[in-house]
C-alpha cells in the first residue's frame, strides 16, 4: 500500500501532536490528583524555648508607629534598612497616614515576607 503526500502529512502532524501531549503531561510538576499529607513536627526542647523567648519578647516589646516613627525607628524593624525606612517617611509625607497596617506593603521594598516578620511588630498607634 502506498501512502499519499496528504496522508504522509496528516500522520506526520499527529505524531507531532502526541508528541506534544505525552511531553506536556510529563513535564507537569503540579500536584494534581496526589494526595498531600503533613503531619506536625514536635519541637525539640531548644526549638520551643527559642520559640518562647522570640513569643516573649515580640509581646513584651512595644509596637513601632508607623504613622509616626522617624526613619531611625522604623530600622529597629527586621527587614527595614535605611534605604526603606525612607521611602516609609517618603510615602507617609505623600500620601498622608497609613489607614491599616498592610497599607505598607505599598512602599517599594517591602513585599509578603518582609510584612510577615514585620505585621505583629508594627501599629497605627490608635
Amino acid at each position: 500500500m502506498k501512502l499519499t503526500k496528504i496522508e504522509i502529512s496528516l500522520i506526520a502532524v499527529a505524531a507531532v501532536i502526541a508528541m506534544i501531549t505525552v511531553g506536556y503531561f510529563l513535564g507537569r510538576t503540579g500536584n494534581e490528583g496526589r494526595v498531600v499529607v503533613e503531619t506536625e513536627k514536635t519541637p525539640t526542647a531548644q526549638e520551643a524555648e527559642t520559640t518562647s523567648t522570640a513569643q516573649e519578647a515580640e509581646a513584651g516589646a512595644e509596637k513601632v508607629n508607623i504613622n509616626t516613627a522617624t526613619a531611625e525607628e522604623l530600622t529597629e524593624l527586621p527587614g527595614i534598612g535605611e534605604v526603606i525606612a525612607g521611602r516609609i517617611v517618603e510615602y507617609r509625607e505623600e500620601y498622608g497616614d497609613f489607614a491599616f497596617i498592610e497599607e505598607i506593603m505599598s512602599v517599594k521594598g517591602i513585599g509578603d515576607a518582609i510584612f510577615e516578620d514585620i505585621e505583629n511588630l508594627i501599629t497605627l498607634g490608635d
